[in-house]
């Protein structure tokens, strides 16, 4: 079996844990955790904190294939439903999908990383369509997030963002179910919430507070408790939801390092009316193998279960950067052996599709950094995009185009035209972007002929000219 360092990298916070990874197609009921380590100082200095972490992975023979919880991250999740496809193309149709996304990680220049989870098949209608998870997030974030891992020896073959990490918790749980459940992890200065599903990432938010305060304490502090700002959050979060996927949620389920986790299930139960779970103990772990000192890996569970779902969770698996290929000690199946050498890794994941109309388990695209310059609109606040067409309006309705930002380098023209990021070629609202110019944008339309319209100012509308 094989053995891996899960790490989970906050601002000015590292944790580890060093477990057995679940190989596909495994029974095993429980995870074995042979060490943690509740609370590293992340040294400013990226190679002091290489030189602590490469003295503990000698110290204590932690393993050296690693995995990696990243805060922070630029990045964005979004939920599809696509038409059905050969699993080997997915990869293709979500990055062009998720093209708006890509377009605003993208946007300064970078390069951004892709990794989709491919859930059940449901039929709408005559179709039949995929459920597929995206998560973009910048390439040298990722990069600049993992170097002191990898100069302290370490092979980091994973790299997730906490909402995939809170999936990744989801899909390892025997008591699963098919309903979507709200998962919150709890930091000392951000706040992780995400919907998931059979497994599936459905929506996601990183907050840059928690239960301490703020990450940046320059920030004015809203005059609320944190238990409230909590609940006024999960609940703007679940009605969204309800909103965009006409469901309900099943249950709330709470880690984190806040002390005391299980004196905010009586009022964020009465609060928001579902019922609330802590996960406090040590349910879905070895017993048996606890690892030293026990009494403080009991205390810590609920901090450090992010870094053990994300290190238990067997190949295969999604992540932002492509996987290291497997030594000999690690154990896999045979059809993610033979999938490893492919551009891209189409793998089964480990969670079954229950409902009725569902087919069979889902499985995962653990992508590799993507180059896309695609243009598109923008991802809601809450990160919430159901799969829809692009917009397609009849020339002669002509809704008004409106420029609110233009981004114009040699290398780069795009603009922000209604809401969407768009280039040279793109078509909206009936009009085709024929020129993206430093402070205008000329477009074309069957009815309207050609014309420039102007970027916005902060005081008034995009001013427009022939």
């Amino acid at each position: 079996m094989a053995t891996r360092t899960s790490f989970e990298i906050q601002p000015g916070l590292c944790r580890l844990v060093e477990v057995d990874a679940t190989p596909l197609g495994s029974r095993r009921a429980d995870v074995r955790v042979r060490h943690f380590i509740t609370a590293i100082d992340v040294d400013p200095d990226p190679v002091s904190f290489s030189a602590t972490l490469e003295r503990l992975r000698r110290e204590h023979r932690l393993a050296r294939h690693a995995a990696v919880t990243i805060w922070g991250l630029r990045s964005t999740h979004r939920f599809l439903r696509v038409p059905a496809a050969a699993d080997a193309d997915f990869a293709e149709i979500a990055a062009d999908h998720a093209k708006e996304e890509i377009a605003l990680i993208e946007a300064d220049g970078s390069r951004a990383s892709l990794a989709v989870t491919l859930g059940a098949s449901t039929t709408i209608g005559d179709r039949v369509e995929r459920e597929v998870a995206v998560t973009a997030a910048s390439e040298p974030e990722i990069a600049l997030g993992i170097e002191p891992l990898t100069r302290a020896g370490f092979i980091v073959d994973r790299v997730v963002t906490p909402a995939m990490s809170l999936a990744s918790l989801a899909r390892g749980r025997l008591d699963r179910t098919p309903a979507p459940s709200l998962y919150v992890a709890l930091a000392a200065h951000a706040t992780c919430i995400a919907v998931v599903a059979d497994g599936v990432l459905l929506m996601a938010r990183e907050l840059p507070w928690g239960h301490v305060g703020p990450l940046h304490p320059d920030r004015a502090e809203r005059d609320e408790s944190f238990d409230q700002r909590l609940a006024a959050e999960l609940r703007r979060s679940i009605l969204c939801f309800r909103q965009s996927f006409r469901t309900t949620l099943e249950a709330i389920v709470l880690c984190g390092d806040m002390t005391g986790l299980r004196r905010l299930t009586q009022p964020l139960g009465a609060t928001l009316e579902l019922p609330i779970e802590t996960l406090d103990s040590i349910t879905g772990i070895d017993a048996e193998a606890v690892p030293e000192p026990a009494v403080d890996f009991h205390t810590d569970v609920a901090a450090l279960r992010l870094a053990i779902a994300v290190g238990a969770e067997g190949e295969p698996y999604s992540s932002l950067i492509a996987p290291v290929r497997p030594s000999r000690r690690t154990i896999g199946s045979p059809v993610a052996m033979a999938a490893a050498a492919a551009a891209v890794l189409v793998v089964i994941a480990g969670y079954m599709a229950l409902r009725p109309s569902r087919a069979r388990p889902a499985p995962t695209l653990a992508a590799a950094p993507l180059d896309v310059r695609i243009t598109s609109t923008p991802p809601t606040e809450l990160q919430v995009q159901p799969s829809v067409d692009l917009e397609h309006r009849p020339d002669d309705a002509e809704p008004e185009l409106r420029i609110d930002s233009i981004l114009f380098s040699p290398e780069r023209r795009l603009a922000v035209v209604n809401g969407r990021i768009a280039r040279a070629g793109d078509r909206i609202a009936g009009s085709r972007i024929v020129d993206i110019q430093p402070r205008a944008v000329v477009v074309e339309s069957p009815v309207r002929g050609r014309r420039t319209i102007e970027m916005r100012s902060p005081l008034g509308p995009s001013s427009e000219r022939r």
